[in-house]
């Protein structure tokens, strides 16, 4: 009776156990699925860094929309000091947290890694440009904020033109996240934004895109 016993548990050991190429067959397994995450991981990095860039622009356009509904459509000036996003911030349109990219290495460093368009905003009426909402004859096309690092001495932080050291940046892969006047933001190749912005002539997509009229 116990060597019956002793053989029936044999044999559920045996049929319990793997095979050794049941064993690496699963390694195989393991390990393929390992490289697959590692490679997907940094893409999934880059795509979450790129929308929070893109909530943080979102977040700053509903300050500047807020801002003109207090100050009778005045688009905050890019050029006064304080400069707009500590106006921003003083006044309570925007958090501080929404204005360090996470894709950028200055986050320590420096206190904004957003600049603001300079040819709109108080104190740019007439020929340099708008000062109020409601002047943007397109405002889907005229820039208001994007990927840029601040101008020198930290005083001015503003694109104006697409060159110099407000120069916008590829943050995100080869292109940068902007705000547009009207509250909507998109990724845009930064090829495009020079293409678009070569040209200040009134009437040409770049006045558009700089000047809002």
């Amino acid at each position: 009776m116990n060597r019956q016993v002793g053989v029936k548990s044999r044999m559920r050991l045996q049929q319990r156990a793997f095979t050794l190429v049941e064993i690496l067959v699963a390694l195989m397994v393991v390990a393929v699925l390992a490289g697959i995450i590692s490679l997907a991981l940094p893409s999934v990095v880059k795509q979450t860094r790129q929308s929070k860039c893109l909530s943080n622009l979102r977040q700053i356009g509903i300050g500047f929309k807020l801002y003109a509904s207090d100050h009778q459509q005045d688009i905050v000036s890019g050029a006064a000091s304080p400069s707009w996003y500590r106006v921003l911030c003083n006044e309570n349109y925007i958090s501080k947290d929404v204005l360090y990219c996470p894709a950028r290495d200055s986050i320590s460093t420096t206190p904004n890694n957003y600049s603001m368009n300079g040819r709109i905003g108080v104190g740019q009426s007439g020929t340099m440009g708008i000062e109020k909402m409601p002047q943007a004859v397109n405002p889907a096309q005229t820039m208001c904020v994007a990927d840029a690092p601040m101008r020198s001495k930290g005083v001015f932080y503003s694109l104006m033109y697409p060159a110099g050291d407000a120069r916008a940046q590829a943050v995100h892969d080869d292109g940068l996240n902007i705000l547009y006047l009207d509250g909507h933001v998109s990724w845009v190749q930064l090829s495009d934004v020079f293409t678009t912005g070569e040209s200040q002539k009134a009437g040409s997509p770049g006045h558009m895109f700089w000047f809002g009229d």
